[in-house]
């Protein structure tokens, strides 16, 4: 007897008290609004995080660029000479592909070999180097991967007053503006996107031989974003000068992987067009390509 009139009682009790609830919650909603302290808190949060995007982005690349390049100059030119693959046609002329990379003992800056018995082997990427770039290809990869490449420092689009700032150093800083949010959404197990790695950043990927993995920690994946962000404005001082693309479009073109297959990637524009589109004369494929002599 007594506990269905417990139950109603409880019940209006719960109607009488929901009314006061629904007025609590927006108030204590406008108390956290209009504390001042949180909003400090927010502004020194963002100064902060705004003057730490400048510093990677275009104060610290102007003095270390210049000094990384001194001290890894040779090293790139190396890097540069030694991906250059050796073709491989078989009697009757055929292309068959290039010199395996894993069978070629020398040095590579990854340190990270592969063991055959005595033998010792250093797997750093090959391809077929290419004197002209395709112009639809790089066209492609800056409006896909680099679309503020060599844009001024700071620009505003049409007539509002929205910011853009320009990759003058090989680190896009709209790309590290989002990186609080991909991180979030990469802890809560959801897809965050692309990276937002510029051109430079992914040469400095290449040189390293440190390909994304979906099965990366999120640690992981920062060092090895750590670790791009100190090469990729050496690269671009290095291949860039007053303006002239010229020497990142041939990187571009022969350092970038381009195709994934069984046993690795395809690196380079004219591996990939021998192999996937069946291009077997270098210069015929720049003509198919929309590039003339």
């Amino acid at each position: 007897m007594l506990n269905p009139i417990r139950f109603i009682n409880r019940l209006f009790e719960a109607l009488f008290e929901l009314p006061a609830k629904l007025v609590r919650l927006p108030v204590s909603i406008l108390v956290t609004i209009l504390d001042i302290r949180f909003w400090i808190k927010m502004v020194l949060y963002s100064i902060a995080s705004v003057l730490l995007i400048f510093t990677l982005a275009y104060a610290a690349p102007v003095i270390w660029a210049p000094i990384g390049l001194r001290w890894m100059g040779a090293e790139l030119d190396y890097f540069d000479q030694r991906s250059k693959g050796i073709g491989i046609y078989d009697a009757s002329g055929d292309y068959i592909g290039i010199f395996d990379p894993r069978m070629e003992p020398d040095f590579n800056s990854t340190s990270k070999t592969i063991e055959w018995e005595s033998f010792t082997a250093y797997p750093d990427h090959k391809s077929e180097h290419v004197d002209v770039v395709p112009p639809h290809y790089w066209s492609c990869l800056q409006h896909l991967e680099d679309r503020n490449l060599g844009k001024p420092m700071i620009s505003f689009r049409n007539a509002f007053p929205y910011v853009q700032l320009g990759n003058l150093y090989g680190i896009d800083p709209n790309g590290l503006m989002r990186m609080p949010g991909k991180a979030l959404l990469y802890l809560l197990g959801k897809s965050s996107g692309g990276g937002g790695s510029t051109i430079s950043m992914q040469l400095a990927r290449s040189y390293y031989a440190s390909l994304p993995s979906r099965k990366e920690s999120y640690m992981d994946k920062l060092a090895r974003k750590t670790s791009e962000w100190w090469l990729a404005p050496i690269i671009q001082y290095k291949l860039v000068k007053d303006g002239n693309l010229g020497d990142l479009k041939k990187w571009s073109a022969n350092h970038l992987p381009l195709a994934q297959r069984v046993g690795g990637s395809l690196y380079g524009v004219g591996l990939t067009s021998r192999i996937i589109f069946g291009k077997h004369d270098q210069m015929n494929a720049h003509k198919q390509m929309g590039v003339e002599n």
